[in-house]
């Protein structure tokens, strides 16, 4: 669809220097292309071939390093200076190509394509806000380097997802949001979403969801609003049998206390029903707690901290009948070295408390799974506004879920040019 887009404009291009866009009607369309090689200390982890069956029944993680390249090309469409205030629309997309050295029965290649639109009247009343993602892909999602010019204020480092969920698979996700203004210091706001994971392969479930929420706000000052939220979730999975409604409620608020720091705050509690056992013989009604928090703090004018913390409720992807509860957390830097180099880190902890033990064969327990991240970029421009950098990204993985243990570490050095 993008490229779509580009080319029926195309007789209306107007092409200006590398680095700064094709002009085309209201937008400003910016080409990219990437090229990398890298380490993986644990290449066959998506394969399963990377683990050894142990006498007492659980695994142990054999050594299957490998080196790689990867190649990515995309296209990002953001809006120029000649379209009309009010609106705001970024699409982009991008197709990466990645061959192992010795794992070539295994397709890595991986497809995204995304957008928001938003419209905002001058006379700021209400806002209008649609997206939408697909993604295609194997292993973990990577957001290129380049790819960010298009949407400038995402963080570009990697989703966390338990192996069990990253498997060959395709996810396509929606959203909608009407915020409206219905007095100088009162804000509503009705939303909805979709989800939806669908796997290629007989071992793992497909499962998708819908959410409706509701927010009402109140500016209590210039600097600080509060809010109250409810949301309403329904889990629907081919291991389930039957849906699973979530329905969560929620209070916090938000607050800008100096010029550079501005964080949100949001606690409540969901509840939802739960089979009790992997036959579905009985169910019960579970509550738990429920945030959702973030922060960005500018501490100076080269350094950004970011950090957020969230719950959710999902289905198990291996199993029937089981749901499982998520705690997480990320905290994280954006640093500029001089006028040159430029470096975001993080570290993420998730943590899934699945609602009943997972039993397996020779009487194995599975009762929790946890995961904790480091990730980083680095990335090195030349000039100044220059259309090419360099960049080494890592990323180290520590997973745990009783039966099986795993170190994992990921390093990326390559080159990316954009128009």
């Amino acid at each position: 669809m993008i490229l779509m887009l580009a080319l029926g404009f195309g007789a209306q291009a107007a092409i200006s220097a590398p680095g700064s866009g094709i002009r085309i009607e209201g937008f400003k369309i910016s080409p990219f292309v990437e090229a990398s090689a890298g380490y993986d200390s644990q290449a066959w982890l998506g394969s399963g071939k990377n683990q050894e069956i142990l006498p007492d029944g659980t695994f142990a993680q054999k050594d299957t390093d490998d080196v790689f390249a990867q190649f990515t090309v995309g296209l990002g469409i953001g809006p120029s200076t000649s379209l009309r205030p009010e609106w705001d629309v970024r699409l982009r997309g991008w197709y990466d190509h990645r061959v192992y050295n010795d794992l070539s029965e295994i397709d890595y290649d991986a497809f995204t394509a995304e957008g928001t639109v938003r419209y905002w009247p001058e006379s700021d009343k209400y806002r209008l806000t649609v997206g939408g993602k697909f993604r295609s892909l194997q292993d973990y999602e990577r957001v290129p380097s380049s790819a960010v010019q298009t949407m400038p204020a995402e963080m570009p480092l990697p989703y966390v997802e338990d192996r069990s969920d990253r498997l060959k698979r395709n996810n396509l996700t929606g959203f909608g949001d009407l915020q409206w203004t219905a007095l100088s210091k009162t804000e509503f706001t009705l939303g909805g979403s979709v989800e939806s994971t669908d796997y290629d392969g007989t071992n793992v479930y497909d499962n998708w969801n819908w959410t409706l929420r509701g927010d009402a706000g109140y500016r209590f000052s210039e600097k600080t609003s509060f809010f109250a939220q409810m949301n309403y979730r329904r889990l629907i999975s081919d291991s389930f049998s039957k849906d699973v409604p979530v329905v969560s409620f929620r209070a916090g608020f938000r607050t800008r206390p100096l010029v550079k720091v501005d964080y949100k705050i949001g606690i409540g509690a969901k509840t939802y029903e739960y089979a009790v056992d992997s036959q579905a013989s009985a169910y019960d009604r579970k509550w738990d707690w429920d945030v959702d928090g973030q922060l960005n703090w500018r501490a100076r004018e080269n350094l950004s901290i970011f950090g957020r913390a969230w719950t959710d409720v999902q289905p198990a992807t291996t199993v029937r009948e089981v749901t499982r509860r998520t705690y997480a957390g990320q905290a994280g830097f954006n640093y500029a070295f001089l006028r040159r180099l430029s470096g975001i880190g993080s570290v993420t902890y998730r943590y899934d408390d699945y609602d009943f033990p997972i039993e397996y064969p020779g009487q194995l327990r599975q009762e929790y799974a946890e995961l904790l991240q480091f990730s980083g970029r680095l990335v090195l421009a030349p000039v100044v506004n220059t259309f090419w950098k360099l960049f080494v990204e890592t990323t180290y993985e520590r997973g745990d879920n009783d039966l099986d243990q795993y170190d994992q570490w990921v390093v990326l050095v390559g080159a990316s040019l954009w128009y």
